[in-house]
């Protein structure tokens, strides 16, 4: 029954209403082989035996609070809490493609406006949470939670823990190479947190992203050191990031505000004023901005250039799928199929109505030939080209709908058992663990993985053949799963995950053959593979892999056990962002945008 793995602790549901926290102890194999690690965790227990029965008996159900300690022998090894069921990491309302299925800015400023109420209660409770992220709040109608509060600041003990996107540079070493926290919190750093989550929130990138990249290569630094100089995306020599929302659907007052925060280092109370903003949709060009004037008509140069052909260096492109909606899905299976969203309505190509009905944030889609497949939780649904619907009960895992489909089949997990349907008849292929397995599947390989509390295991499977292969010493890089994906060619398998670990995100792709040997793998973790800063948009071919990127698409290579970036393709920049997805059809590519489908192909 686990349903939560972090670098601390692991979480168990014990009934329908409950969960347990369980601290990991230095024996823990996720802590196997690492000493400082393993150091930590004891020192962790031996404080949680003092500082756990101090917590405040605050009675507000925005906080998930102990109500009983754990034992483990006589020592205090957890403690049990209210389960907060069916909600979202607010970490999700900073991600473009959820926000774009459904999760609107008013539903924004309402969940941080209950946040601000709930901070300021805490702080003025006596409490401070000091390792403020946006994966402990927890969203549920429009309501926030706020989880892991055993590594709060109170009671004469500190917080130890920081993530590095949310420490306010005030309490780090200023003189240090590394960002590390060097003093301990106080509200004011909860607040600089808080401006962090809602200014990702608005504009899907964190105040520190895009790349710096300096004229003059003295003032070059690690990613590490820009909050220690306040090199920000106000910085005119920071790229920002082609995904992101462009500053100017945001009024001057709040984007003035920010800067006084993340540049002058500005503390106080978030004004409450700036949760408030008046949100419009363009009827021209559908762009939504929060201002007096849409940001995107002011310019009329923009409307003016429509090319249906556009050549750039030794690059075609043409457009084949334009909407004023949103692409939900695209696939190639003997031609380009896509699902969009447009006025209500779902719309499969050649505009065939699928559903009507508002976007929901959360739901996966499929397209498996004239089959869509929507899930949502542990409801998989089903239309074929006669509109007729099947509906099937599937395993969930953190809320996500756990299927996959290809170009001959729809896949699924039930009670931990993996089914192939086979004409609308579920045959078995093998057992995986209940509610706590990701799978994909490509035409001749599927992978999956499962993960709970001190077991790990990692799959192949043949999707035209019962029986799973597993993964001989499958390790699982440490902390807390944030994201995962893959892409399979015909004899290779491309696994990537996304981890949190020690306060920072960091990025691991692993290259599997079909028997499920490990060939190569490569982490951005203190190395320059941007093609790795997103773990989405890249297609596998042969015996390599092509990966969008804000510069263009590059091509990644095993080199004797690395993966490398062997070519670029800078023609393509115009056409790519670090978050397209992309597809192989006849005569190129098609790169999948927000409303867009483009079709390049070198000339």
């Amino acid at each position: 029954m686990a349903i939560g793995k972090g670098g601390e602790a692991d979480v168990y549901k014990i009934d329908k209403n409950k969960a347990l926290k369980i601290f990991k102890t230095p024996k823990h194999p996720d802590l196997s082989g690492q000493k400082e690690e393993q150091q930590k965790a004891n020192s962790r227990i031996v404080e949680q035996q003092k500082k756990l029965p101090k917590f405040p008996n605050l009675k507000y159900d925005r906080i998930i609070s102990p109500l009983d300690m754990a034992f483990r022998g006589k020592k205090i090894a957890g403690y049990t809490m209210n389960l907060v069921k069916n909600a979202e990491p607010i970490m999700m309302y900073s991600k473009k493609g959820f926000r774009l299925q459904g999760a609107s800015d008013e539903q924004v400023m309402k969940i941080f406006q209950d946040m601000h109420g709930t901070l300021r209660m805490i702080h003025k409770s006596g409490l401070i949470i000091g390792d403020y992220n946006d994966l402990n709040i927890l969203v549920k109608d429009e309501k926030a939670y706020f989880i892991d509060v055993d590594s709060w600041q109170y009671g004469g003990f500190y917080c130890h823990a920081f993530t590095a996107k949310f420490l306010d540079p005030l309490f780090a070493d200023s003189r240090a190479k590394h960002f590390f926290l060097a003093k301990p919190f106080d509200s004011e750093a909860d607040w600089y947190a808080y401006a962090v989550m809602y200014f990702q929130s608005l504009l899907f990138v964190d105040p520190y992203g895009g790349v710096y990249r300096p004229s003059n290569k003295k003032n070059r630094l690690n990613e590490g050191q820009r909050p220690l100089k306040r090199i920000t995306v106000f910085h005119n020599e920071v790229r920002y990031p082609k995904p992101a929302r462009t500053f100017e659907v945001l009024p001057d007052d709040l984007l003035h505000y920010f800067e006084e925060v993340f540049v002058r280092d500005k503390r106080e109370i978030f004004p409450e004023s700036y949760l408030k903003l008046e949100w419009k949709k363009c009827p021209k060009c559908k762009q939504i901005y929060a201002r007096a004037n849409c940001p995107n008509c002011k310019s009329a140069a923009r409307e003016a250039v429509k090319e249906t052909i556009i050549i750039r260096g030794k690059i075609k492109a043409r457009p084949i799928v334009k909407t004023n909606g949103q692409i939900l899905f695209a696939s190639w299976s003997n031609g380009l199929q896509w699902l969009v969203y447009e006025d209500g309505r779902y719309l499969r190509e050649g505009k065939k109505k699928i559903l009507t009905g508002s976007l929901i944030p959360g739901i996966r889609y499929r397209i498996q030939g004239d089959n869509t497949i929507l899930g949502q939780g542990r409801q998989l649904v089903i239309i074929n080209k006669k509109e007729e619907v099947k509906k099937i009960t599937i395993d969930s895992l953190n809320n996500l709908s756990i299927f996959d489909a290809n170009d001959n089949n729809i896949f699924y997990l039930q009670n931990g058992m993996l089914y192939r349907l086979d004409e609308w008849v579920p045959l078995r292929i093998g057992e995986a663990l209940a509610d706590q397995t990701l799978f994909w599947t490509g035409e001749k390989i599927g992978f999956g993985f499962y993960r709970a509390g001190m077991l790990s295991e990692a799959f192949v499977f043949n999707p035209n053949r019962v029986g799973l292969v597993y993964v001989k010493n499958f390790v699982f890089p440490p902390g807390k799963l944030i994201d995962s994906t893959c892409f399979f060619s015909d004899n290779l398998i491309w696994f990537f995950i996304s981890m949190m670990d020690k306060g920072k995100a960091i990025n691991y792709s692993y290259l599997y053959n079909f028997k499920g040997e490990l060939i190569s793998k490569a982490s951005n973790a203190g190395e320059n593979n941007v093609w790795l800063n997103e773990i989405r948009g890249k297609i596998a071919l042969g015996n390599f892999l092509l990966s969008a990127t804000d510069d263009g698409i590059v091509r990644i290579e095993n080199n004797q056990g690395r993966l490398i970036e062997v070519r670029n393709f800078p023609d393509t920049e115009a056409f790519t962002q670090s978050d397209s997805h992309i597809l192989a059809g006849d005569n190129g590519l098609y790169i999948i945008g927000g409303k867009q489908i483009n079709h390049i192909e070198l000339i």
